[in-house]
């Protein structure tokens, strides 16, 4: 798993990518623990860092994004707020950006237009982010998949915050029970 999430980090573009720049600084260590630890770190910042660039291109700033995510999501508001520390007023002047936007139809619903910009922040995510696994291949990407299914099975199964997260990651429906 280790030699192939490098081989696959290798590939990782940095450019305009702050996260990734300041991770691919850093060697890889010879323990494969840790060399599978920095590429996926690597991996995972560089993918950030093109959500985030998705996500000003979509003219969304932070608590705009929060609102539309946990509306696609059907996420209780209230829970957002408190578990990123958004203070009321910002979150409602949010809200009331979105409605003017016509992206929000009221507190927690989407409109078509909101689906829309929010399917494509997705799309130019996952286009910012397949350069690693396109030039890795599909054989070992899948078996890198493959070998690091049970680590995160195992660490879903003990990780309560990960049923209950504001991201709203369900372990078990991402891996599968």
């Amino acid at each position: 798993a280790a030699e192939l999430a490098v081989r696959a980090a290798g590939f990782v573009p940095v450019e305009g990518r702050p996260m990734a720049v300041a991770n691919a600084a850093i060697p890889f260590p010879e323990q494969p623990h840790l060399a599978l630890w920095q590429a996926t770190t690597l991996l995972r910042e560089s993918r950030g860092d093109g959500h985030v660039a998705a996500l000003v291109a979509a003219d969304l700033d932070p608590v705009e994004t929060l609102i539309t995510f946990g509306a696609e999501r059907d996420l209780d508001p209230a829970y957002l707020r408190a578990a990123r520390g958004w203070p009321e007023a910002d979150w409602a002047a949010g809200v009331a950006r979105l409605r003017d936007r016509g992206l929000l139809a009221d507190d927690t619903k989407l409109t078509l237009a909101g689906v829309e910009l929010r399917r494509w922040v997705e799309e130019r995510t996952d286009q910012a982010a397949i350069r690693p696994w396109r030039e890795l291949g599909t054989a070992p990407t899948a078996r890198l998949a493959e070998l690091l299914t049970p680590f995160a099975r195992q660490l879903a199964d003990q990780n309560d915050a990960m049923r209950s997260n504001p991201m709203a990651l369900d372990a078990r429906s991402v891996l599968g029970d």
